[in-house]
């Protein structure tokens, strides 16, 4: 192939097409909610679901996109197989399966959702993801709908442990701070979402 003076050899274009298929379109901007009506509002979907499985953690190639600027970056990151099994918000219908990507050090760059102001939070304020154990999860708007990974709204926010009815959030989780029931939770979402 040439173009604009230089030439390309197919194999070359092939093999580069092949290496973007492995990038995947992540968000520009990570955000943090302070407002139970704030993080429910930035979450596209929010559903009950069990962690099947997790991948270990493997230097993966980022891009994303703002304004006019494309930025890639490397991260590790796992992918989360999640079996879906009550939606509060979104369109994942009952058992079906979600494959979410967790990319711990995206902690680090969080944006507060109000003031656009970096957060500071560290990884130790994570709740850990289980396999086998059930979580409320909180997904963030897809920035490449023809991806086959979701993105939580951000690592802090992202999944709440459910140990029946009881919630074991991130004390760093500042919109669901006091609460201990899913229940009053879910009440609380649907009454603030009017």
């Amino acid at each position: 192939v040439e173009y604009g003076g230089s030439s390309m050899s197919i194999e070359d274009i092939k093999k580069d097409i092949a290496e973007l298929d492995k990038t995947i379109t992540a968000q520009a901007a990570v955000y943090y909610y302070n407002r139970l009506d704030a993080l429910v509002e930035g979450a596209e979907s929010i559903f009950i679901g069990k962690v099947d499985s997790i991948s270990t953690l493997k230097n993966t190639r980022f891009r994303s996109q703002q304004g006019g600027s494309t930025v890639e970056k490397t991260a590790p990151a796992s992918v989360v197989s999640i079996t879906v099994y009550g939606s509060v918000k979104g369109a994942n219908g009952y058992f079906s399966s979600v494959d979410m990507l967790y990319i711990p050090q995206s902690v680090g760059g969080m944006t507060d959702g109000a003031t656009l102001e970096p957060v500071s939070r560290s990884q130790d304020d994570i709740v850990e993801l289980t396999e086998g154990d059930t979580y409320l999860f909180f997904l963030a708007e897809d920035p490449d709908a023809k991806q086959d990974v979701a993105f939580p709204v951000n690592p802090i926010q992202g999944w709440v442990k459910l140990d029946n009815d009881m919630l074991t959030s991130s004390p760093a989780n500042g919109a669901l701070e006091g609460y201990e029931t899913l229940p009053q939770l879910i009440s609380d979402m649907r009454n603030r979402a009017r």
